[in-house]
């Protein structure tokens, strides 16, 4: 696993952006600000603004199924970009 976000390849990091973006999205969809998002989810804001942002390197696959629970639905749905 890498260590680094540049040491990923250029379609993990666009993966990484489409998770992003994904939760940004439902996110706006669902009225919530980072903010209410991070409490709901029971996370960090700075994780929330991290994964909208680019910056993280990797989703811990809970920490995605907690963003899905607190914004109504399914991981699978975060993971769906087309």
């Amino acid at each position: 696993m890498p260590t680094n976000y540049k040491d990923l390849t250029a379609e993990e990091r666009e993966f990484l952006k489409n998770i992003g973006r994904k939760v940004q999205l439902s996110r706006e969809q669902a009225g919530l600000s980072q903010a209410e998002l991070a409490k709901a989810a029971g996370l960090a804001e700075s994780k929330i603004v991290r994964i909208e942002s680019d910056e993280v390197f990797s989703v811990n696959p809970i920490t995605l199924y907690r963003i899905a629970t607190a914004l109504g639905v399914s991981a699978k749905s975060l993971l769906d970009f087309e």
